[in-house]
Protein backbone atom coordinates (compact mmCIF):
# COMPACT_ATOMS: atom_id res chain seq x y z
CA UNK A 1 0.00 0.00 0.00
CA UNK A 2 1.21 3.39 -1.27
CA UNK A 3 2.03 5.97 1.81
CA UNK A 4 4.06 8.75 1.38
CA UNK A 5 4.17 10.88 4.89
CA UNK A 6 3.57 15.14 4.81
CA UNK A 7 7.90 15.42 4.47
CA UNK A 8 7.65 13.28 0.87
CA UNK A 9 8.81 9.79 2.71
CA UNK A 10 7.36 6.79 0.84
CA UNK A 11 6.88 4.54 3.95
CA UNK A 12 7.26 0.96 3.26
CA UNK A 13 5.23 -1.30 5.90
CA UNK A 14 7.16 -4.87 5.90
CA UNK A 15 5.75 -8.12 7.82
CA UNK A 16 8.33 -10.88 8.89
CA UNK A 17 8.43 -13.90 7.36
CA UNK A 18 8.42 -16.74 9.16
CA UNK A 19 11.58 -19.23 8.26
CA UNK A 20 13.92 -21.37 9.27
CA UNK A 21 16.89 -18.94 8.46
CA UNK A 22 18.99 -17.59 10.95
CA UNK A 23 18.05 -14.22 9.29
CA UNK A 24 14.96 -12.66 9.57
CA UNK A 25 13.26 -11.64 5.78
CA UNK A 26 9.98 -9.36 5.50
CA UNK A 27 7.45 -9.55 3.00
CA UNK A 28 6.12 -6.14 1.31
CA UNK A 29 3.75 -5.20 -1.10
CA UNK A 30 4.03 -6.00 -4.72
CA UNK A 31 3.85 -2.22 -5.46
CA UNK A 32 6.41 -1.11 -2.78
CA UNK A 33 8.51 -3.80 -4.15
CA UNK A 34 8.04 -3.41 -7.69
CA UNK A 35 8.78 0.85 -7.15
CA UNK A 36 12.18 0.10 -4.84
CA UNK A 37 13.13 -2.58 -7.84
CA UNK A 38 12.36 -0.10 -10.72
CA UNK A 39 14.55 2.65 -9.00
CA UNK A 40 17.16 0.68 -8.36
CA UNK A 41 17.57 -0.90 -11.78
CA UNK A 42 17.43 2.30 -13.11
CA UNK A 43 20.19 4.21 -10.02
CA UNK A 44 22.57 0.63 -11.49
CA UNK A 45 22.04 1.66 -14.90
CA UNK A 46 22.67 5.23 -14.81
CA UNK A 47 25.85 5.02 -12.01
CA UNK A 48 27.70 2.30 -13.98
CA UNK A 49 27.20 4.01 -17.01
CA UNK A 50 28.27 7.41 -15.34
CA UNK A 51 31.24 5.98 -13.56
CA UNK A 52 32.30 4.37 -17.36
CA UNK A 53 32.93 8.36 -18.52
CA UNK A 54 34.30 9.41 -14.97
CA UNK A 55 36.93 8.74 -13.15
CA UNK A 56 35.93 10.18 -10.05
CA UNK A 57 32.83 8.52 -9.52
CA UNK A 58 33.82 5.44 -10.66
CA UNK A 59 36.10 5.63 -7.97
CA UNK A 60 33.19 6.30 -5.41
CA UNK A 61 30.73 3.96 -7.06
CA UNK A 62 33.30 0.94 -6.90
CA UNK A 63 34.98 1.78 -3.41
CA UNK A 64 34.45 -0.70 -0.94
CA UNK A 65 33.36 0.87 2.28
CA UNK A 66 33.40 -2.16 4.92
CA UNK A 67 31.12 -0.10 8.09
CA UNK A 68 28.65 1.25 5.60
CA UNK A 69 27.07 -1.55 3.14
CA UNK A 70 26.54 -5.42 4.58
CA UNK A 71 29.60 -7.61 3.77
CA UNK A 72 29.39 -9.75 1.27
CA UNK A 73 30.05 -13.45 0.32
CA UNK A 74 34.09 -12.52 -0.90
CA UNK A 75 34.18 -9.14 1.53
CA UNK A 76 33.57 -5.51 1.68
CA UNK A 77 31.09 -3.96 -0.63
CA UNK A 78 30.72 -1.29 -2.37
CA UNK A 79 27.94 1.19 -3.40
CA UNK A 80 28.02 -1.09 -6.97
CA UNK A 81 28.18 -4.64 -5.71
CA UNK A 82 25.26 -3.86 -2.47
CA UNK A 83 23.16 -2.10 -5.32
CA UNK A 84 23.71 -5.04 -7.88
CA UNK A 85 23.74 -7.83 -5.14
CA UNK A 86 20.07 -6.50 -4.48
CA UNK A 87 18.92 -6.35 -7.81
CA UNK A 88 20.38 -9.61 -8.75
CA UNK A 89 19.19 -11.71 -5.70
CA UNK A 90 15.18 -10.59 -6.88
CA UNK A 91 16.31 -11.28 -10.76
CA UNK A 92 17.55 -14.85 -9.93
CA UNK A 93 14.44 -15.63 -7.85
CA UNK A 94 11.96 -13.35 -7.90
CA UNK A 95 9.91 -14.39 -4.71
CA UNK A 96 13.35 -13.25 -3.06
CA UNK A 97 12.51 -11.21 0.26
CA UNK A 98 14.87 -8.57 1.72
CA UNK A 99 16.78 -9.45 4.80
CA UNK A 100 17.24 -7.75 8.02
CA UNK A 101 20.67 -6.47 6.99
CA UNK A 102 19.63 -4.79 3.78
CA UNK A 103 17.28 -2.63 4.94
CA UNK A 104 19.18 0.49 6.16
CA UNK A 105 21.31 0.33 2.96
CA UNK A 106 18.68 0.02 1.02
CA UNK A 107 17.32 3.34 2.37
CA UNK A 108 20.81 5.04 2.30
CA UNK A 109 20.13 3.81 -1.13
CA UNK A 110 16.98 5.71 -1.64
CA UNK A 111 18.90 8.56 -0.07
CA UNK A 112 21.22 9.34 -2.47
CA UNK A 113 18.59 8.22 -5.46
CA UNK A 114 15.99 10.63 -4.25
CA UNK A 115 19.35 13.72 -4.37
CA UNK A 116 20.27 12.36 -7.99
CA UNK A 117 16.82 11.93 -9.71
CA UNK A 118 14.89 14.68 -7.67
CA UNK A 119 14.84 17.25 -11.03
CA UNK A 120 13.00 14.53 -12.92
CA UNK A 121 8.92 15.38 -12.92
CA UNK A 122 8.08 11.83 -11.49
CA UNK A 123 11.02 12.03 -8.76
CA UNK A 124 11.65 8.88 -6.76
CA UNK A 125 10.59 9.80 -3.19
CA UNK A 126 13.57 8.51 -0.44
CA UNK A 127 12.20 5.13 1.65
CA UNK A 128 11.69 4.42 5.39
CA UNK A 129 10.39 0.55 6.46
CA UNK A 130 8.10 -0.25 8.82
CA UNK A 131 8.09 -3.53 10.65
CA UNK A 132 3.99 -4.61 10.27
CA UNK A 133 3.62 -7.34 13.41
CA UNK A 134 0.97 -9.43 12.97
CA UNK A 135 -1.17 -10.05 16.36
CA UNK A 136 -2.76 -13.15 16.98
CA UNK A 137 -5.35 -13.60 19.69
Amino acid sequence: MLTVNSRGIREITLTPKITMARTQYYDMSNEDSAYIYEWLIKFLADATELATHDAGLKKEWFATHAKQWPRGRKGANSLASTVAGIVAHKMHNPSHNISEPLLQSIETIFDLIHDLYEQLPNSPQTVRFKISFIVYE
